[in-house]
């Protein structure tokens, strides 16, 4: 944490504390073995400790952790009756838990969870801080070109505001925390189901141990939030009626024919394949067999697609004629143009 970042009341000193005067709260991450053995082994191969932990004097003299959780647990596995350390004093509890999110953020080793608790409790006001200020500035500005003599209309610079592109939240959210502001929501949401009493008890379950999860360094958030959205679909289509259970999958069935179909026209339209069809075609009489197959399979396909349409229409006979003529119009017109035939069309 930067230092224009605290009040000008915290005062900083540096010292060696004894490791039996440090007070240890509850943190907000657990200490990891492998990474206490990492920093002992340091400490043995440079004959130092390299960065000071972080202490909060109290006003009763007390000297707080709030930073250094794992060199302190290095430095009493190893016996070491003192420690290098940052004492802050004049903190308040909530400059504390800060002071840990913005050191661990600078180490790049923050949690998930960790990156929604910095967000929420310190980029996102700060950013709405701003945007205020912004707001309250350009009213000031518009009030103060509104009142100003014809004189300033000779200004060059009238009515310019800062240069500066102020930032959108989705901007502020990247730079600030390192994820794109969805990514922040997607958290926000499996922690706000956990904590939920109006969730469903097996969604609020599954998005609890989602969130432990979360509570480790380089977790991935897609499959947590997968896997609490697929409970909580589960549950709606147990509770829900059946016709409108059937209607919603057939909805889905809809949508996904659309889009394997126009894949499909990609694929099929596309001339690289069309030349590798044709040079397979042209080996024998069976590979040009195989070639209708696929055009009869295609048109089988297609009348599925009309008689569902003259069905939905109502009147068949009239659809049919309507709708056929369209396929065969439409059939005769891209063909011509592919085989580069539109001049010759009668």
């Amino acid at each position: 944490m930067t230092k224009a970042l605290l009040p000008d009341t915290v005062e900083i000193r540096h010292a060696n504390v004894p490791t039996t005067q440090i007070v240890i709260r509850k943190r907000q991450r657990e200490i990891d073995p492998k990474h206490v053995e990492i920093l002992r082994q340091s400490v043995r191969e440079t004959g130092k400790q390299i960065v000071p932990i972080a202490l909060s004097e109290q006003a009763s003299g007390a000297l707080v952790l709030i930073d250094g959780a794992h060199r302190l647990e290095a430095a009493k596995k190893d016996d070491r009756d003192t420690i290098r350390a940052e004492i802050y004093t004049n903190l308040t509890e909530d400059l504390e838990g800060l002071l840990e999110l913005r050191t661990n953020r600078e180490r790049k080793n923050l949690t998930p969870a960790e990156i929604l608790q910095a967000w929420e409790t310190f980029d996102l006001p700060l950013f709405e801080e701003k945007a205020r200020k912004k707001q309250s500035d350009a009213a000031s500005a518009m009030l103060s070109e509104r009142w100003t003599g014809d004189d300033s209309l000779l200004t060059p610079n009238r009515g310019k505001q800062s240069d500066a592109v102020p930032l959108s939240i989705r901007q502020a959210a990247k730079e600030s925390t390192g994820y794109n502001y969805e990514a922040i929501q997607k958290i926000a949401t499996i922690r706000d189901l956990a904590e939920s009493e109006t969730a469903p008890p097996e969604v609020r379950e599954v998005a609890k141990m989602g969130f432990e999860k979360l509570h480790r360094v380089g977790a991935k958030i897609e499959p947590v939030l997968k896997e609490v959205m697929k409970t909580s679909e589960a549950i709606e289509r147990r509770s829900e009626d059946p016709e409108v259970a059937k209607l919603r999958a057939a909805e889905k069935r809809l949508d996904d024919t659309v889009s394997e179909s126009t894949l499909l026209q990609e694929k099929l339209e596309n001339s690289d394949f069309r030349d590798v069809l044709t040079l397979a075609a042209q080996k024998d009489q069976m590979a040009r067999e195989s070639l209708r197959a696929i055009r009869v399979a295609l048109v089988n396909a297609l009348s599925t697609i009309v008689v569902v349409e003259c069905t939905v229409d109502g009147d068949v006979s009239q659809s049919l004629q309507r709708i056929g003529g369209e396929v065969t119009n439409l059939l005769s017109s891209q063909s011509f143009r592919q085989l580069g035939l539109e001049d010759r069309r009668g």
